[in-house]
């Protein structure tokens, strides 16, 4: 990604707040998912399970959990 014009962390935010529109433009859960991985991995946001708090180059974000499923 082009990081002179992408702000991947705004993007990835944007893909969770939506999540459900972007599952249908993506196809499925698992292509959204995938993407939504990507996104974060260019990012460079790391995700700490234990928490639920997700950091991207050194500023802490929220990730909402109210759209997981349950395994």
């Amino acid at each position: 990604m082009d990081r002179d014009t992408i702000d991947e962390a705004a993007l990835a935010m944007l893909v969770e707040n939506n999540w459900q529109e972007f599952v249908e433009y993506s196809g499925g859960e698992e292509s959204a998912e995938t993407t939504l991985r990507a996104l974060k991995d260019a990012a460079g946001m790391d995700q700490d399970v234990k928490t639920g708090v997700a950091s991207a180059m050194g500023r802490p974000l929220l990730v909402d959990r109210t759209r997981e499923t349950a395994a």
